[in-house]
């Protein structure tokens, strides 16, 4: 016994929301873009290839996708980066720094650098 009439089924994949937890508590949608212009910003006018930034901004949202909530927050993705450019190049990791950090005075500056020295200035 059958209806006599054509079903049509179509599979579609998930996609899993992967948000961010802002300073501010605020969730929103991860962005590896925001990631990846932050990175360019920077990393501009230094050698540093495009490839070791992309594998970056793919650790950051491979972060996000291994939590265990499928969110993370600004200061976890922030602090792997950091991480990821100071073992990279000095000048790009200031810089990221300087703007994640919201350094206000150049004292601040100076400590970072006197931090990446080792405290030995």
């Amino acid at each position: 016994m059958g209806c006599d009439r054509r079903f049509t089924t179509y599979e579609t994949v998930d996609e899993i929301a992967l948000l961010v937890v802002k300073k501010d508590l605020r969730r929103e949608r991860f962005d590896p873009q925001k990631v990846l212009q932050s990175l360019v910003t920077a990393c501009q006018k230094r050698t540093i290839p495009m490839a070791r930034i992309q594998e970056i901004v793919r650790m950051a949202e491979n972060l996000a996708l291994e939590s265990q909530s499928n969110e993370c927050t600004t200061k976890e993705i922030g602090d792997l980066v950091l991480g990821q450019l100071r073992e990279t190049d000095p000048v790009a990791y200031v810089r990221f720094a300087s703007v994640y950090r919201e350094f206000e005075d150049e004292q601040e500056f100076v400590d970072i650098i006197t931090e990446m020295r080792g405290g030995d200035r």
